[in-house]
């Protein structure tokens, strides 16, 4: 379970001991078991990309299996599935997939559609009597859902897996009418996990185990999360400071625990069994036995976009297609991630998970790249910088920045970092995406500092609700707001471990909704007062403040999640 939303508060970039990072024994090339084997070369860059990448983001533990169409290619493991007890992580460990689990779900989906069982053009209303649904939602396929195209929100996060998420659901505004557009939707897949269960009779955990895991050759997998297989999951990792974008120093801590039974994101694996998956889907659908999980019309339905291109990649059904016959999907939990990466055309595929900061594509990638040229006989890739203290054209921030009220600081460019200057002090910024940077400042800590740019130059700076220009900023200084929008802003909380808190700041003449690890969302008004929503390029989330007392918002509703005012600035 995963959307782009929930990236900032499940993954953070927290360095840890080096010590903690070198791998254990079983973690060498002694640790794998080769079938068409990695040559020693390829082996040695991997090793030495993992170990680097691991020591600059923090990451705990991460595993990475490789494999092609006919069978285990090689297997890495590093780092501790528990840092308090030293237990190092082994090809027996669990790792929670998140949204992996929907390529699960879909493929279910389609064998219930090759047996006759369910159309997959039929409505949800055909198959699930009690959702009752309304007008609104009685368009909605299985297509739709297996697609993305339902219209329905992301989630209802703060529901635990129960039917009653799905339930609820009909209470949210859609996105869209059926069919018109693509929008990830966990709350669809969750639907469609209780649809497979009325078709096929049984829990769905049952059905995926029966008909998914034992047939592909997952064994050591499980279905679902739950307390019986805690033991051998991985122990998830997250900063210990929840309100703010994550420091280098910050320390880890343990993430929240919880069940997790629902469609959309359900699934414990091994690396290793998650490969066997991924190798099926390498061999178009044939299982370990020669038999067929899927047919082939199924598989091509799988794996074709079902939606238009976003970009170099779309959305086939429970599946990412990308560039150059790439198929595969992310997945998230909290303080877990992973990546399954599969090259069609080459028969080649990667599995990446860890249990704390890091970004699991970006290993798959590099992996699958050192595979790929390796196979052809070509030079290898050279070993990247990972270094986030180089900033590519760190001259054109440089300048000083002041505020309306004349606070303020300088920006210097030096040796391609840059570094920000506040009376004798200076301190080097750290890169978090285009435009975006991490000061480690008390002062700074709160928010990431931002840059706009006009006609590609950049003009001024963002911090929170505070602004700052350069001298090349052409525009206005001063900006009104609506009256009412006064009430808004402000830190709101929930108990909720995937949307803990949000805060609503308003900054030249817009209300922005803030996520702790710093991504800023704009609010456009809708019709009714109090009633907001985020740009659809940005998430299209609804959010209604409501219940003002004394000028003030007590609680602001985001997609259904009540979020309350903090007592607590």
């Amino acid at each position: 379970m995963c959307h782009l939303a929930r990236l900032s508060a499940v993954l953070g970039m927290t360095l840890l001991s080096i010590t903690l990072l070198i791998p254990h024994p079983a973690s060498a090339d002694s640790g794998s078991r080769p079938v068409a084997g990695l040559p020693p070369p390829a082996a040695a860059l991997i090793n030495a990309f993992v170990i680097r990448y691991m020591q600059a983001l923090g990451t705990p533990a991460l595993t990475l299996t490789l494999t092609d169409t006919e069978g285990l290619v090689h297997e890495f493991h590093y780092g501790y599935s528990n840092l308090e007890s030293g237990e190092p992580v082994t090809a027996q460990t669990l790792f929670p997939i998140g949204s992996i689990s929907k390529a699960f779900t879909a493929l279910l989906a389609l064998q219930f559609s090759g047996e006759k069982r369910i159309d997959i053009d039929s409505t949800i209303g055909d198959h699930l009597p009690w959702l009752d649904p309304p007008s609104s939602l009685s368009g909605i396929t299985v297509q739709h859902l297996l697609s993305h195209t339902s219209g329905l929100p992301t989630d209802r996060d703060d529901i635990p897996s129960s039917p009653y998420r799905v339930l609820a659901a009909r209470d949210l505004p859609m996105r869209t009418p059926p069919g018109e557009r693509f929008h990830y939707s966990n709350v669809g897949y969750q639907l469609l996990g209780y649809l497979l269960e009325e078709v096929g009779g049984r829990p769905f955990a049952e059905l995926l185990r029966e008909r998914v895991f034992e047939p592909v050759g997952m064994h050591a997998s499980e279905p679902a999360i739950t307390h019986q297989a805690r033991a051998r999951i991985a122990v998830g990792y997250v900063s210990k400071y929840a309100d703010r974008p994550p420091q280098p120093t910050d320390p880890l801590v343990p993430a929240p625990w919880f069940e997790y039974g629902d469609a959309d994101g359900s699934v414990a694996a091994t690396a290793g069994d998650l490969a066997v998956f991924l190798r099926m889907l390498l061999n178009h659908g044939i299982t370990p036995d020669g038999g067929r999980i899927v047919d082939e019309q199924s598989f091509r339905k799988m794996t074709t976009c079902a939606t238009p291109p976003r970009g170099p990649s779309c959305h086939g059904l429970g599946l990412e297609i990308g560039a150059q016959g790439t198929i595969g999907h992310y997945g998230a939990m909290i303080g877990h991630s992973a990546q399954m990466l599969g090259d069609l055309p080459n028969g080649i595929g990667a599995v990446v998970m860890l249990n704390g900061p890091g970004d699991p594509t970006a290993v798959a990638a590099f992996a699958l790249e050192v595979l790929r040229a390796s196979r052809a006989r070509a030079p290898l890739p050279r070993l990247p910088r990972i270094d986030p203290t180089r900033v590519p054209h760190a001259a054109q921030y440089a300048g000083r920045y002041r505020s309306p009220d004349g606070d303020g600081f300088d920006l210097m460019a030096r040796g391609g970092r840059l570094y920000l200057v506040q009376g004798n002090r200076s301190v080097r910024l750290l890169r978090r995406g285009e435009d975006r940077f991490l000061a480690p400042i008390p002062r700074f800590e709160q928010f990431l500092l931002g840059f706009e740019r006009s006609a590609g130059t950049v003009t001024h700076a963002t911090h929170g609700a505070q602004w700052f220009a350069n001298a090349r900023y052409p525009g206005q200084w001063e900006f009104d707001l609506p009256e009412d929008w006064l009430a808004y802003p402000g830190r709101y909380q929930s108990w909720s471990p995937w949307i803990p808190e949000r805060r609503v700041i308003h900054r030249r003449g817009q209300l922005l909704l803030i996520q702790p690890g710093g991504r800023e969302q704009r609010l456009e008004p809708l019709e009714h007062t109090g009633w907001f929503r985020v740009p659809e390029a940005q998430g299209g989330e609804t959010v209604h403040f409501r219940d003002v007392v004394d000028g003030r918002a007590l609680r602001a509703n985001v997609d259904g999640v009540d979020l309350y005012r903090s007592a607590l600035r």
